[in-house]
């Protein structure tokens, strides 16, 4: 496998930690492993499958698998299984064998922005860790109470970091500011804002209970804060506040939870998405750790992508209210076009996860999950059920409408042979012939 132009790392040094490194145990710490002759078998941790067809080679360093077409060295290995660059599944490896990375050449102006991004961590972290310790105040009392109350025990709350902002309008910029921390820079970090006039900056979060948003190795990039429920400010205030955009964070690109949930992704082969911060924890809690949430957004290609990494199979539970949005739809459009295999979950109990597991016990939200329904026929029967009562069950304009409002969605479909196993279906239950979907298809397409 070429590596030229994907890594700042000499070749001599990406071979050496490819000669130190033993493939069977790297992908032995995922997959069970039974020697075949000369190579390893075992089930492929990419896509689900009950016959063994994921083969590893230790005398030649590579991996295969004949059903999904993956395979690669002990690096892509890693990349894929963790969803990571190419030279983060260089260093991770290089650690691993003990081998000290080189330190990279770089630019006057590149070692500023990387010294720069360092430090905006390092802030990010010092915040986290002070919200962390604002909790278990006694001032904290109601904020300990409402987690409480939600069902969130210090076990879960500490894998998660979650922290309290106190009410103060300065209380994070001066205990940072202690530790010589700039103004300028908590506010590049999205902890701190500046009021319109410029002549005073205040803490961004206050009020709030905290729940940091994880990069892929876990650092903290982002906060969401929750306003309590009966607080002065519930009237004005939004009731969930998210960092803003800034050099380390994008919602677009992170999933709250990532990584903490990769692996189980990975593992059973399927992720959960909700929506919010407390619909997660609640999952992780019940013992659904394959969860993550979008961050309130609608789904983008990166983050897509990233769930991909670990499984092709995308449950996706949003809030009742919410399913039909046309956000959340597009959303599921970006997956579906990227290969995804989409299934829409339908509680049996509650608004959303939180309520269907708090009322119904984690029973009622794993039958939502078994008897999640595929999106684009879920999609099907939505357009089909507001057509029919806008236009009348089994009219023409009702068929047209139909097949209007599927298009889009049929459009942005990978596979072919899905598409037209599609259409074929589509058409049969609305009574249309195939020719008239086909158009619809080709213009949503264009």
């Amino acid at each position: 496998m070429s590596n030229t132009g994907r890594s700042f790392f000499d070749q001599n040094f990406i071979e050496e930690v490819r000669a130190a490194v033993s493939i069977v145990e790297v992908v032995g710490e995922s997959v069970a492993l039974r020697q075949r002759g000369r190579n390893h078998v075992g089930l492929c941790p990419f896509h689900t499958e009950k016959t063994p067809s994921f083969t590893v080679s230790p005398e030649k360093g590579i991996f295969h698998c004949f059903g999904c077409g993956a395979g690669g060295d002990a690096f892509s290995f890693v990349q894929k299984r963790d969803g990571l660059s190419f030279p983060e599944a260089v260093r991770l490896l290089a650690d691993r064998a003990g081998i000290a990375v080189p330190a990279r050449e770089v630019s006057p102006a590149q070692a500023r922005r990387q010294s720069r991004q360092e430090e905006l961590h390092r802030i990010l972290e010092l915040a986290a860790a002070h919200y962390q310790r604002s909790l278990w105040a006694e001032a904290a009392r109601p904020a300990q109470e409402y987690l409480r109350r939600r069902g969130f025990d210090r076990e879960i709350l500490e894998r998660f970091r979650v922290g309290w902002a106190p009410p103060g309008w300065d209380g994070l910029i001066g205990t940072l500011g202690k530790r010589g921390v700039p103004v300028e820079l908590l506010i590049d970090a999205g902890l701190a804002a500046r009021t319109d006039d410029g002549r005073r900056v205040y803490d961004r979060f206050r009020g709030r209970v905290m729940f940091p948003i994880g990069d892929s190795r876990g650092r903290t990039v982002a906060f969401g804060g929750r306003l309590l429920p009966g607080s002065p400010d519930e009237d004005r205030a939004p009731k969930y506040l998210n960092s803003p955009e800034t050099e380390l964070f994008s919602k677009g690109r992170q999933l709250y939870a990532w990584h903490l949930a990769r692996s189980k992704i990975r593992e059973r082969g399927a992720a959960v998405v909700v929506e919010g911060y407390v619909d997660a924890l609640t999952c992780h809690r019940a013992g659904f750790e394959h969860t993550v949430a979008s961050l309130g957004t609608a789904l983008t290609a990166r983050q897509g992508r990233l769930l991909l990494t670990q499984a092709q199979r995308v449950l996706v539970a949003y809030d009742a209210d919410a399913a039909g949005q046309g956000a959340t739809q597009r959303g599921m459009d970006v997956l579906a076009g990227l290969g995804a295999d989409i299934r829409v979950v339908t509680l049996r109990v509650g608004k959303d996860p939180d309520e269907c597991i708090s009322q119904g016990g984690r029973e009622a939200f794993a039958d939502s999950l078994d008897n999640a329904q595929d999106y684009v026929e879920y999609r099907f029967g939505l357009a089909q059920a507001e057509a029919d009562e806008r236009h009348g069950a089994g009219s023409a304009r009702a068929a047209a409408a139909v097949v209007e409002a599927i298009a889009p969605t049929l459009a942005t479909l990978d596979s072919p042979v899905a598409r037209e196993a599609y259409v074929q279906g589509f058409a049969s239950r609305l009574g249309v012939g195939e020719g008239g979907i086909w158009r619809e298809v080709r213009a949503a397409a264009r």
